[in-house]
């Protein structure tokens, strides 16, 4: 804190003491002195402070002295209030306040020619300021209204003192006044304003005495004087806006509403709810429904209107006055207020008072165009706010409420052609001109219209009470709103900031154009819809009276609107004459479109067309059929019309029009379930003509390229929905069909789709790679021997869906797919029931052989059809496309006319046998694949169903492996040719294997069936070259493994397992002489152990060692042979190792095992102490390994416990301790490193 602010608070705390001290004497030890007493120490207190101010202020003590000052003020105001304690006489407080507030402030304002002090004026400014209201609350029977004047009266004093002072400067308290005139400026206005808002509501005013009434006008008057008057004090630029004069000039703008009644409504406020008044009552004065309570006409109301235009005339002879360049904008803001009050004080009705209230606003509002430089929002803000409150006084009735709507959007229309026709090509307008202020005059009325107009419809459509003349308006109101909305489109948004100067640098101005354009193009396709009758669903999304496919064929011959849900049928000239309505609505709006915004045709088609042709069946009482091809065509013609313009929001626009009419279409239909079917049927066919007309070559012009994304986008779209719903219809389709026999007729149906889907979606494919710039040709037309076929995303999906059509219309149970013969158990069958009907011996129902023969040539025909299609649109999918769909088509017949089973498993074997061998005339790899993958498939199936009688599987595996033989000669693709060697092999031993079993051999004979095609797979493989060799020899090996596992898993005798292992074995060791399979040796000498020892357990022998010892010991000659003879000694692992462990592993092992003991440990340890040391002679590694661990193995059976229990037996702290031990070894060898390095760095320091 400063010196300086010390002493002021000083000084203030003592001030406040004295004064406080002087206050407590006055009023509570008054009484115990006596009177003289009493006045001679409060006068001589009050002289010694007034007269002590002086030598100070002469000493240099100036602060001393104001503050002296301001005691001896607060001692004359305690005098005062002590004289009014003392005598009884003195009953008029107010008055005795304001008498005495006047003579000390007259003191104190002279004071200073005693002593040059500045608070004394100061407290004489302030104390003046309550005079004028307690003089006027000394007077009898005062009413409070003119408090507020007195207020507002002392207010305006100040404001013309300021005015008056000039300047700020010493002995002047012109700051004084000019808070004082702020405040009591602010505190009466606003009070006045809260008051005339809940005027005879809340406070309990009489329209019959005006006189009181009019005091608060004058207060309004008042205020407003006194905030012109201080927006031109000294310093300030009194033609410059400041808080002072827009306050003031809202005060007078008010100031006709407190000059008329209090029940006058010129506020927007009613007093019934909204559309609850018939129009007779409209007629009614306007009083009865506006004003407050429903109170009627105010007595004088002609006194009330003479006052209302005086109190206009004096706020704009106030404003000519003192700001006479706000004379325009008093007068907009006057003119509501005054003219609204003319017809209700009147005592005209309500329609009238609408009326003239609408034509208020829209003067005020087309005003903007005649309104000086940068004032023209003014009007239109006060009109807006002038239409706003007509609209509310409509709202009681619909009728009136729409014509109102109708008239402001009529406003706002104009307002709109006006800013059209005044703005400027080159230059956005500025803010404060005449285009700008139409531009908001047509704004503001046009978003009124909208949020209630959309209120009105949410709220009464459905509505019991309303007409369809109502909603003739409203439509009239739509197509106005959308027209202005268009009219704006057209009119660059005002801007104050300048267009950008660099060619790049962006253009920050706001432009509303083409948010107007989108919602005008929106709001016009309402009005064919708010033109239908409002108890006729035209446009219902689906049936009220009938659920999804409930009901009977016959309702197509129904008329459309009865099957939609309408009460009643009209008659035939009221439909007509509302479907040439709605046409006309229709072809009203698409004219506004083109006449107003040309570019936007084509959204204007697209989005009015649906709303205003899909109706006319409805209307004109056309059957149910007729209305769902309508629909449909009438999508269908939006979609395809997408192609014609030449940008891509329009393209995009007509063609989602189109899959919404489309969507409607189908949901119409889906109340019978044929009627959907036939629908998806031509939307399928819709949709294939669309993407063949997204196929036309591109002619180069400008946007043909973004024409041609649309349709393609809009097709995808289409084709995907017609997909889902075709889907969602076969599954309820097949729902339906398990409750009981159907006719096949939805199959075909369904059938038909798919094959229109899946050949659209190859046209698709093909349109791909031009509209997305695929490089790979869509056709497939590669040269020889390529793998490229093409094919992208929509060209697997169509060929997906043209393959699965034969099993949509084929037989039921879809035996294509139906693998295993479920009522017969593997060799189940006997030989006699290969004769059964197919459909019997692979369990399908009896409904697979119904219509049979209609069946299969249907099945022929779609995948004749198919086929067609590929062939057609994809060239280069032809042969997987055939190879998919012949088992498809093919095998099912047999089953649909009801033929043995022999016939349909001799078929699906032909069918497997004609695809495996022609995927060898096939030069590409992936087609050639699909082919072989396909004859693959029907195969697997055929052998499901042969499973259950062994000669028809002994037939079936023999088939493949013959296939599968031709196809590996004849195959031109290399891949092919190792998969059919491989599947050769493959089948040639489960055919081997299959026999056996067909002839009665058991399973752990019938293995070595296999392991003899194993053997001369061994014996031929080297003669092949890789990699037909690996493609032999892994399913060789795989048969191996699982001739293995048969004898091991179903053998009963242990010989023939070792059998089986030394065959493998041997095998195995013979492989071992080819370049790199080395490691067949040791596959097969583990598979040979593993024979001995299987064998020595089928003849219980006691003592392996006798039969293990002597191929050990040769093993360990022929490897002293080997390294005796090679140049280069190997590993002693190597040629040592194995007969090391057979010498040693089943001894060590019997003895960890426990098994004679007495005789087992002695040996072993005598023969491994003996390889010990000759490993230590020879210093090789094999004998030192494996005989010490022989030992150590030995050794810890035979003398103690195992190494894993000795470590249980260890105390918990030892590896605590030795991690210790290893902490500190590493410390120590850390500490010894630093001392060796401080010795250096002595030695460094220590040399010169």
């Amino acid at each position: 804190m400063s010196p300086r602010s010390a002493q002021n608070v000083i000084l203030g705390l003592g001030a406040l003491l004295i004064g406080i001290a002087a206050l407590v004497f006055a009023v509570w030890t008054w009484s115990d002195l006596g009177t003289g007493a009493r006045a001679t120490v409060l006068g001589l207190t009050t002289l010694t402070f007034t007269v002590m101010a002086l030598p100070l202020y002469r000493r240099g003590l100036h602060s001393t002295a104001e503050a002296v000052g301001v005691v001896a003020a607060f001692l004359m105001c305690v005098d005062a209030l002590a004289l009014w304690f003392l005598s009884d006489r003195l009953t008029n407080g107010p008055g005795y306040t304001a008498a005495a507030l006047a003579v000390i402030g007259a003191l104190l304002a002279l004071y200073p020619v005693l002593v040059p002090l500045r608070s004394p004026r100061v407290l004489a400014a302030l104390l003046a300021q309550p005079v004028p209201v307690l003089l006027v609350a000394s007077l009898p029977d005062v009413h409070p209204v003119w408090l507020l004047t007195s207020l507002g009266a002392t207010a305006l004093a100040d404001a013309v003192a300021v005015l008056l002072l000039g300047a700020p400067r010493p002995g002047a308290p012109v700051r004084t006044l000019r808070a004082s005139a702020v405040t009591l400026w602010l505190f009466s206005s606003v009070a006045t304003v809260v008051v005339v808002a809940v005027a005879g509501t809340v406070l309990p005013i009489r329209d019959s005495d005006p006189f009181h009434w009019w005091g608060l006008a004058g207060t309004l008057f008042l205020g407003g004087a006194t905030g012109l008057l201080s927006a031109r004090g000294p310093g300030r630029n009194a033609d410059a806006p400041s808080f002072h004069s827009v306050a003031g000039l809202s005060v007078l703008a008010l100031l006709p509403l407190a000059a008329g009644p209090s029940t006058l409504p010129a506020l927007p406020r009613v007093t019934v709810p909204p559309w609850s008044v018939s129009p007779s009552e409209m007629s009614t004065k306007a009083l009865a429904l506006l004003g407050s309570d429903g109170r009627a006409m105010p007595e004088f109301p002609t006194v009330y209107l003479i006052g209302v235009v005086v109190a206009a005339l004096l706020a704009l002879g106030a404003v000519w006055l003192l700001r006479r360049r706000s004379l325009f904008v008093i007068a907009m803001l006057l003119a509501p207020s005054t003219l609204l009050a003319v017809p209700v004080l009147l005592g005209m009705s309500q329609t009238i008072t609408v009326v003239w209230a609408l034509l208020v606003g829209a003067a005020l509002v087309l005003s903007a165009g005649v309104a000086p430089r940068g004032l023209s929002s003014t009007p239109v803000l006060v009109g807006s706010a002038t239409l706003f409150t007509g609209l509310v006084w409509a709202l009681p009735e619909r009728y009136t409420t729409l014509a109102a709507l109708l008239l402001i959007v009529a406003t706002a229309m104009v307002a709109a052609a006006g800013a059209r026709r005044f703005a400027g090509s080159g230059h956005r307008p500025e803010p404060g001109g005449r285009v700008a202020g139409l531009y908001m005059g047509a704004m503001l009325p046009w978003a009124l219209v909208l949020l209630t107009g959309s209120v009105f419809m949410i709220v009464n459509r459905g509505a019991a009470d309303t007409e369809q003349a109502q909603w003739w308006l409203l439509t009239a109101t739509v197509v106005l709103t959308g027209a202005t909305a268009l009219l704006m489109s057209r009119v660059p948004t005002p801007s104050s900031l300048s267009a950008p100067t660099a060619p790049n640098q962006p253009d920050q101005r706001t432009d509303l154009r083409g948010m107007f354009s989108v919602v005008g193009v929106l709001l016009l396709p309402a009005a064919p819809l708010l033109a239908l009758p409002s108890d006729r669903p035209a446009l219902a999304l689906f049936s009220s009276e009938h659920t999804s496919w409930s009901a009977s064929p016959g309702v197509v011959r129904e008329p459309a609107s009865a099957v939609l849900g309408s009460s009643a049928q009209p008659d035939p000239l009221t439909g007509a004459l509302s479907a040439l309505g709605v046409v006309a609505v229709g072809a009203l709006a698409l004219a506004l479109v083109v006449f107003i915004e040309r570019r936007w045709t084509a959204v204007g088609v697209a989005l009015i067309a649906p709303p205003t042709l899909v109706p006319l069946p409805v209307l004109f009482g056309a059957p149910f059929a007729v209305a769902v091809v309508w629909t449909l065509l009438v999508g269908a013609a939006l979609l395809l019309c997408a192609a014609l313009p030449r940008a891509s929001l329009p393209s995009w626009l007509l063609g989602v029009s189109g899959l919404a009419t489309l969507l409607l279409g189908l949901a119409w239909s889906s109340v019978e379930q044929h009627t959907m079917l036939a629908a998806l049927v031509l939307v399928a066919a819709i949709t294939m003509v669309s993407a063949l007309s997204a196929r036309r070559p591109s002619v180069g012009g400008e946007g043909e390229d973004d024409t041609a994304a649309a349709v393609y986008g809009t097709t995808v779209i289409v084709w995907a929905v017609a997909l889902v719903i075709g889907g969602a219809s076969l599954a309820a389709t097949a729902a339906r069909a398990t409750s009981g026999a159907e006719s096949h007729g939805p199959w075909w149906l369904l059938g038909a789709t798919g094959l229109l889907l899946g050949a659209t979606a190859l046209v698709l494919d093909g349109v791909a790679s031009r509209v997305l710039g695929a490089t790979d040709d869509p056709r497939g037309e590669d040269g020889p021997g390529s793998d490229s076929t093409g094919i992208g995303p929509f060209g697997i999906g169509g060929l997906l869906l043209l393959i699965a059509q034969p099993l949509v219309v084929g037989p039921a149970g879809v035996p294509a797919l139906s693998f295993f013969a479920w009522d017969h158990l593997p060799e189940g069958a006997s030989t006699g029931a290969l004769l059964e009907p197919a459909h019997e011996f692979i369990g399908l129902s009896d409904a697979t052989t119904l219509a049979g023969l209609a069946v299969a040539l249907g099945t022929l025909i779609t995948g004749a059809l198919a086929v067609g299609a590929v062939r057609l649109f994809h060239r280069g999918l032809l042969v997987p496309a055939a190879a998919l769909l012949a088992p498809l088509t093919l095998v099912p017949l047999p089953f649909a006319l009801g033929l043995p089973f022999l016939v349909a498993l001799v078929c699906a074997v032909l069918v497997g046998a004609a695809l495996t061998a022609g995927s060898g005339l096939v030069d590409r790899t992936g087609t050639a694949w699909v082919v072989w993958s396909a004859g693959l498939f029907t195969f697997a199936l055929a052998f499901s169903w042969a499973l259950s009688e062994r000669y028809a599987a002994v037939g079936v595996l023999l088939a493949w492996a013959v296939a599968a033989s031709v196809t590996s000669a004849l195959a031109r693709v290399r891949s092919i040719t190792v998969a059919s060697t491989a599947a050769a092999t493959f089948g040639t031993g489960a055919f081997s294997l299959a026999l056996l079993l067909a002839m009665g051999a058991p399973a752990e004979y019938a293995a070595f069936g296999p392991l003899m095609v194993v053997a001369a797979v061994a014996a031929t493989a080297p003669r092949l070259r890789s990699p037909l060799s690996e493609a032999t020899e892994i399913p060789a090996a795989v048969w191996a493994a699982i001739a293995l596992l048969v004898t091991v898993g179903a053998g009963t005798r242990l010989e023939l397992v070792a059998l089986a292992l030394a065959v493998v074995g041997v095998i195995a060791l013979a492989g071992a002489v080819r370049p790199g399979r080395w490691w067949t040796a040791l596959v097969g000498g583990l598979l040979m152990f593993c024979s001995l020892w299987t064998a020595l357990a089928a003849w219980d022998v006691a003592v392996p060692e006798a039969y293990t010892v002597p191929p050990a010991l040769a093993f360990l000659v022929i490897g002293w042979e080997w390294e005796r003879r090679v140049d280069e000694a190997p590993a002693s692992l190597l040629s040592y190792g194995g007969g090391l462990l057979l010498l040693l592993g089943p001894t060590v092992w019997l003895a960890l095992d426990g098994q004679d003991l007495g005789w087992r440990v002695p040996v072993a340890l005598v023969v491994g102490l003996a390889t010990v040391v000759w490993g230590l002679r020879s210093r090789l590694q094999a004998q030192l390994l494996l005989g010490g661990g022989a030992l150590l193995t030995v050794s810890l059976r035979a003398f103690g416990p195992p190494l894993w229990d000795l470590t249980l037996l260890l105390p918990n702290w030892v590896p605590f301790a030795v991690l210790g031990l290893l902490l500190l070894l590493i410390g120590a060898r850390y500490e010894a490193n630093l001392n060796r390095l401080r010795r250096v760095g002595r030695y460094v320091g220590a040399l010169r």
